[in-house]
């Protein structure tokens, strides 16, 4: 006899579900056949010598936490990498479950909060990261549950929020500008202690910020935190393509950053100097726009990281079967219908939880301000969208009508920016 969660269940839940299942299968049977792309490679090859006791070649620009995870699970499961995306599928269902959990903290009904948490698990583009060597699975779903804690508004549920921020920044520093602006927030909405409130969220960031800076200045030398903004500075007005991938320059640049004398902090500071020098050459207003012109073409690229990945993308070597192509296309879909719904399908979200929306809001601003003068990639998009499912979950009624059309055309430009890049 099915349990009661069972019975309610309708045909869309088992959809979603059986949706993400067989994206996760099909990545299964297809990932022991890909070769490694970019950051990957560092990731693998630091992993191996980790779990086996070898010296390690690491680089200050990738936090150690991935490497030290990996290895972890390498010698649990062995040196298979199809194997290792077992773990990170459990993340990737807890990052769908804490989702879920958000979405009933925002006054959504039972069954809009499950289905958004099977839109998260279900997401195409989400479920290929399971698949890959990159932070981003683990990353996201500490994140989420931070976030999680952060809408309880009780102290220890504080603390445990602040020790998992701190944590996200030993496996990716996506989440440092935003740390600082969680911590106001948390004493902002708190309904009563509110200094306390963010100070019990900010102290174990702050201590695990202060370790993990002399972790690394201890392990790979003085100033070694400091270099990877700087790099991603010169490196993001140097890139001239609208889509990635295409005229890479990163792997030269890292080897000439290398390459200069001095200690980290030095070639931190000469990077600096060359993206300035880069402005004024240009011109601060032709530096602008040729940004502008170019950074969201990048970041919102119909062509995914998956889609470049899988059969018949850039680096999908292989002949693109049927399968291939009908996934591609399911993911290219899915990007487009979450970028239209982040204007048409806008709901109430900093009234249903001033927390989570006025996050939301903080993120959109913040990083798509960074996103202009720095490095892009379009899985820099991935952080957002569980949170853009969310909001898009919470409420499917339609804006006013006075408002509609300005919402849609805004909707059709992010779709335009994302299918125009590709073919620039």
């Amino acid at each position: 006899m099915l349990r009661p969660q069972l019975r309610n269940w309708q045909i869309w839940d088992f959809g979603l579900l059986f949706l993400g299942l067989a994206t996760q299968i099909y990545f299964f049977l297809w990932n022991p056949y890909r070769s490694l792309v970019g950051d990957e490679n560092y990731y693998w090859s630091n992993a191996l010598a980790w779990a086996h006791g070898q010296p390690l070649q690491e680089h200050p620009f990738w936090p150690p936490g991935q490497i030290r995870w990996l290895g972890l699970w390498i010698g649990i499961l062995g040196p298979t990498r199809w194997l290792l995306a077992i773990p990170q599928i459990v993340f990737h269902a807890l990052t769908a479950y804490f989702i879920k959990c958000l979405a009933l903290k925002s006054r959504a009904s039972e069954i809009s909060a499950r289905r958004i948490g099977l839109a998260v698990f279900a997401y195409p583009e989400l479920c290929a990261f399971c698949h890959f060597l990159w932070p981003e699975t683990l990353h996201w779903a500490l994140f989420a549950g931070a976030l999680l804690c952060l809408t309880q508004q009780r102290l220890s549920f504080s603390v445990f929020a602040g020790l998992t921020l701190g944590l996200c920044l030993w496996f990716k520093s996506f989440l440092l500008p935003l740390v600082p602006i969680l911590v106001i927030l948390q004493g902002i909405c708190a309904s009563q202690r509110r200094v306390l409130h963010s100070f019990a969220c900010g102290l174990p960031i702050l201590l695990n910020i202060l370790v993990l800076n002399m972790w690394m200045d201890t392990h790979l030398g003085p100033g070694a935190r400091q270099g990877s903004g700087s790099f991603n500075l010169w490196l993001g007005l140097k890139e001239s393509p609208k889509r990635e991938w295409v005229e890479p320059i990163a792997g030269k640049l890292i080897t000439t950053y290398d390459g200069w004398s001095g200690s980290w902090s030095d070639r931190a500071r000469q990077a600096r100097q060359e993206a300035l020098q880069i402005v004024v050459d240009k011109g601060v207003m032709t530096t602008f726009w040729g940004q502008l012109l170019k950074q969201p073409f990048r970041l919102l690229s119909i062509e995914t990281t998956a889609v470049n990945l899988i059969p018949g993308g850039i680096h999908g070597h292989q002949k693109p079967l049927l399968r291939d192509k009908i996934l591609a296309n399911w993911i290219r879909l899915c990007h487009l219908g979450l970028l239209l719904s982040f204007f048409w399908a806008w709901p109430n979200l900093l009234a249903k939880n001033p927390l989570l929306g006025k996050t939301f809001a903080c993120m959109v601003a913040l990083y798509f301000g960074l996103f202009l003068v720095l490095h892009v990639k379009t899985r820099f998009f991935l952080p957002f969208v569980p949170l853009l499912l969310l909001k898009m979950g919470l409420d499917w009624r339609l804006p006013k009508k006075n408002q509609q059309m300005p919402l849609f055309v805004g909707g059709l430009i992010l779709v335009w920016i994302s299918i125009h890049g590709p073919f620039s």
